[in-house]
């Protein structure tokens, strides 16, 4: 007796066109091959080459995220003091090292 495969969800032919979606061709301005193409595939926001730089934005990011954490600790009614302290603790730490990276005075 020969395996039949079972139809799947998306391989369907469509009811109106009669092709299937993943070979139908792309049409419409919404479909994701009719945007402009940018210059740089990247974009501005591209990794960064340099391990400074990686360094850098590490500490920006872990200050970032331990303030928004501390905000996040005290915004409740019963208000988390001891972890709020600790993440601004963290944070201020972060900030110390981006001031140190920098060349400023810590």
């Amino acid at each position: 007796m020969p395996i039949i495969p079972l139809p799947t969800a998306g391989t369907q032919p469509h009811p109106a066109t009669g092709q299937h979606p993943k070979t139908a061709a792309p049409h419409g301005p919404q479909h994701a091959s009719a945007r402009p193409r940018l210059a740089h595939p990247q974009g501005p926001c591209s990794q960064p080459t340099e391990p400074q730089e990686c360094k850098r934005l590490q500490a920006f990011a872990d200050a970032s995220n331990a303030l928004a954490m501390a905000a996040h600790y005290l915004r409740h009614p019963a208000a988390n003091l001891p972890a709020a302290r600790r993440k601004t603790v963290q944070a201020l730490g972060a900030l110390r090292t981006l001031q140190a990276m920098e060349g400023g005075a810590a």
